[in-house]
């Protein structure tokens, strides 16, 4: 993506990739909640305490397989142990299959039969090297060769087993390097995967308990044999399983974990699913394994401070406010510097944050007539005169605590300074040299692309104080290609693997999107490869 957002992009683009809607929350009802410090002990320190056992035991249960959640690599994994005849038992700490998942538009394929049947040819290997170029060679090359070499045949796998795909293959959005993205039906997972793939795995005997939260694993002479659960009553169980498979999701809910890896504790809220607060990388770490977390990444944005609204027209204007697809805004630091070219996600906006972890937090500037030119360009598909009432809103619930309004500069600067404590004159010389930076149609000082350049001329003016917004973490566990759970010495545990964002290793501090689809090709491979070693491992 080389320049702004077209309509179709602005839409596609919060699913990111085949995972989930990350600046508009996975789904229209999804929380966007302040996160508050009240996860384990291990979240704070990493220590691993080992494994703890329940007092009293309701239920036991046998069974060959257990896996532990039932999102997008839980199910794929379901389905795929289905295949493979093992008992499985699927246990999903909420009421509804999908976790991260549920907003996620498609995933990853090369050599799959729908890109045979529209002449799409694409060398894996030239995928391969354009992965590793993006990220001057930091991500692992082998694992991306394993997802690239069986992501075509997933694909049809998951057509096979009833999956419902558009017949749509792109490269994603604007910018995508190779046609590999394959449309669900209906544009979503919700509509063209999850129930699907339920389906089939239940039709392969595969057995569901919801509301049923992993709690702890079974860890026996350093052998996993299971785990223990707590039902929708609060009642115990042990499931005792010759291998057990993490797909809990990730700690994006975790804010204990987020801040010991530089997000910002006073401006912290969740876009995510609920309960992904890293309850598989907590229970793998008990018995030993290695913590990857320092190289996890995360679907990731701006908010502006106080928004928790359910509704979803809502949080989409609460994306544009807070510059997801508005780079025609400014950011100052907390002295009421410019920091940084506002147009820094114009390649991958997952990077749209990353430069707030350089300062103590971020305010954004914009003027009326910026706002509203980007609800009609970005969003003509919304309500003019509503999406403007919503800034109104806004306005009217958080001015003077969260957001500042005025009609002049030095107005603007004296307000920031008493509400959010940035030095006035400081902030009134930023946005007098950002004016004229934008009247000469160059920026001198951070050279952000000379279409973002908009002057400030139509009040209100507006400063506004960001949070960082997080949705899913991808990453954490160290595994093996094989998705066995690793030690720091790279030592399997036996019995235990994890698959999905839990313990994927493809990438490194920030989430690639220039191969469209890749985290959920991985959710689906990952599923696969673990049901398959772990059956292997059970022989």
């Amino acid at each position: 993506m080389k320049t702004a957002m077209n309509r179709r992009a602005f839409l596609k683009g919060a699913a990111v990739s085949g995972i989930a809607a990350a600046a508009l929350g996975l789904t229209a009802c999804a929380p966007q909640t302040k996160m508050t410090s009240d996860a384990s002990d291990l979240a704070k320190t990493g220590e691993a305490a080992g494994p703890s056992v329940p007092d009293t035991i309701a239920e036991t249960v046998s069974v060959d397989l257990l896996i532990v959640g039932g999102g997008m690599s839980g199910l794929a994994a379901a389905v795929e142990a289905g295949d493979q005849g093992l008992s499985t038992l699927v246990i999903e700490a909420t009421g509804e299959l999908g976790g991260n998942g549920m907003g996620v538009e498609g995933l990853l394929g090369v050599g799959s039969s729908l890109q045979k049947e529209q002449n799409i040819e694409i060398e894996p290997a030239a995928v391969i090297r354009s992965e590793l170029d993006y990220t001057h060679g930091r991500n692992d090359a082998l694992r991306w060769m394993d997802l690239i070499q069986n992501s075509g045949q997933n694909v049809d796998w998951l057509v096979d087993h009833g999956v419902a795909l558009s017949g749509q293959v792109d490269g994603y959005m604007e910018g995508g390097e190779y046609p590999t993205f394959h449309w669900f039906e209906g544009g979503f997972a919700k509509t063209g995967y999850i129930n699907q793939m339920h389906d089939a795995a239940e039709a392969a005997g595969v057995q569901f308990r919801m509301n049923t939260k992993g709690t702890d694993l079974v860890f026996e002479d350093g052998v996993v044999k299971g785990a223990y659960a707590e039902n929708e009553a609060g009642e115990a169980l042990k499931i005792e399983a010759k291998a057990v498979i993490l797909a809990t999701g990730g700690f994006g809910g975790n804010p204990d974990y987020l801040v010991s890896r530089g997000y910002n504790p006073d401006d912290l809220f969740s876009f995510g699913a609920p309960n992904h607060d890293g309850d598989g990388f907590r229970m793998a770490l008990s018995v030993g394994a290695g913590d990857r977390s320092q190289n996890f990444c995360a679907l990731e944005n701006f908010s502006f401070r106080g928004i928790t609204s359910h509704d979803e027209l809502f949080m989409w204007l609460n994306s544009i406010i807070a510059t997801l697809y508005t780079p025609t805004v400014m950011w100052v630091n907390q002295n009421g510097e410019r920091y940084v070219f506002e147009d820094c996600g114009a390649a991958n906006y997952h990077a749209t944050m990353t430069p707030s972890f350089n300062q103590e937090f971020t305010c954004c500037i914009f003027d009326r007539g910026i706002f509203e030119e980007n609800v009609r360009v970005q969003c003509p598909y919304l309500d003019f005169e509503e999406g403007v009432a919503h800034l109104d809103e806004y306005v009217a619930e958080h001015e003077d605590t969260d957001i500042v309004v005025a009609d002049t500069f030095e107005e603007l600067a004296s307000k920031a300074a008493q509400v959010f404590g940035l030095d006035e004159q400081t902030l009134l010389t930023n946005l007098n040299r950002y004016n004229e930076l934008c009247k000469a149609g160059h920026d001198a000082d951070f050279g952000k692309a000379a279409e973002f350049m908009k002057p400030f001329t139509n009040p209100p003016f507006y400063l506004g104080r960001l949070t960082q917004g997080v949705a899913v973490a991808i990453g954490g566990i160290h595994t093996s290609r094989n998705m066995e759970v690793l030690t720091e010495e790279d030592e399997p545990i036996p019995g235990l693997y994890s698959c999905g964002v839990d313990g994927v290793e493809l990438y490194r501090n920030i989430y690639t999107i220039n191969i469209g689809g890749s985290c959920n090709a991985n959710n689906v491979n990952s599923g696969r490869i673990a049901v398959r070693n772990a059956k292997e491992y059970m022989a």
